[in-house]
């Protein structure tokens, strides 16, 4: 799979940019703060429809305009596609997102099984040394992007969640009654339990990627996943204490995930304590790699892959594993300047200048 040509309208700092793509190597060059994190970002809007770092959709549209068009055309199997994604302002502080494919409009779930991408970016070491919570929305991401039933669960499921903390406030004040919690339990065991066993088939497949790794670090690696099993009866069980704290306490939001390096000396492996920097730069890789993997051996397609600013981040030899992944994939890497020694590597080099 492959990303022929993009264009900006409205989007970010963009007010109008169509950038060409080569098939393979392609490097975004720009001083700091000319958007070209900003362009991989309208990249990954069209592979998951939403960004991974603005927090509203309003903030996505160029400053002044009250829309904003992310358009491209990409190319699978000798067939090609345009992916139209168009953000607007609405009345009171209201945002819509309307998808397009081929000219034609199509809803979220149709739109997301077109076209794949993934994106590695400096903060990814986060999803190692960060909260839980982290490492639960990268399974999420991971998963509902291939899966509508995942995706359905998860919103299903969250949204049981909140209405049933809610109402342990209210019974907790005596203001409702437990007999009321019997509709949430049941919604919150049904998706709950669904959202486990995918989440351990994924983590399933990660080991197994890790076992035949060419890279002996990663050989090295195990991804650990504690599921807080979520049962009609567990919930009865708990029922007191969850009255009592205003929150549930047992279900996939409780779920941890670790990643351990089995050559540690500790009892406790977790590469987050006890990996050097480099070792969890590398472990972040190897995990964004078997996501690769993963989203291959489900669409039998290959996801571009998206590098901001990447190779600084990363020694000799983590770019060389990197690069092994080049070989199958369009790459689209960002950088304020050349890499060194490596100017014949890439397909295609696109200046970005200031006030793009």
């Amino acid at each position: 799979m492959r990303l022929n040509w993009l264009k900006l309208t409205n989007f970010r700092n963009y007010q109008n940019l169509r950038v060409n793509f080569a098939r393979k190597n392609i490097l975004l060059l720009g001083n700091n703060a000319v958007g070209k994190t900003n362009l991989l970002e309208g990249i990954y809007l069209l592979a998951f429809g939403k960004s991974f770092k603005a927090e509203t959709t309003a903030q996505m549209i160029l400053w002044g305009k009250d829309f904003a068009v992310v358009e491209g055309e990409v190319e699978s199997k000798r067939e090609k596609i345009t992916l139209l994604m168009q953000l607007k302002k609405e009345k009171q502080g209201k945002t819509s997102k309307q998808f397009f494919v081929n000219g034609v409009q199509k809803p979220r779930k149709e739109f997301l099984q077109t076209f794949f991408a993934l994106i590695f970016r400096p903060e990814d070491i986060r999803l190692l040394s960060g909260s839980p919570q982290r490492r639960r929305c990268w399974l999420n991401e991971v998963l509902e992007v291939l899966d509508w039933r995942y995706r359905q669960s998860l919103r299903l499921y969250h949204k049981a969640l909140v209405q049933r903390n809610r109402l342990l406030d209210l019974i907790r004040e005596n203001k409702a009654s437990r007999r009321e919690l019997f509709y949430w339990d049941n919604a919150l065991v049904k998706n709950g339990q669904y959202l486990i066993e995918e989440r351990k088939k994924l983590v399933g497949f990660i080991n197994l990627f890790f076992q035949n790794a060419a890279h002996q670090f990663l050989r090295q690696l195990k991804v650990n996943y504690l599921p807080s099993s979520i049962t009609l009866e567990k919930l009865q069980r708990s029922q007191p204490a969850d009255i009592q704290n205003g929150w549930t306490g047992c279900g996939p939001h409780r779920d941890v995930l670790t990643v351990e390096g089995e050559n540690f000396a500790a009892a406790d492996k977790n590469i987050a304590f006890w990996g050097s920097r480099g070792q969890q730069r590398l472990a972040v890789l190897g995990l964004k790699l078997a996501q690769a993997a993963f989203l291959f051996e489900k669409t039998k397609t290959k996801p571009v892959l998206l590098l901001d600013d990447i190779f600084s981040e990363l020694d000799q030899s983590q770019q060389e594993l990197l690069k092994e992944t080049f070989v199958s994939h369009q790459v689209i890497v960002t950088a304020t300047e050349m890499p060194s020694g490596e100017k014949q590597f890439w397909e295609k080099v696109i200046f970005l200048p200031s006030g793009s």
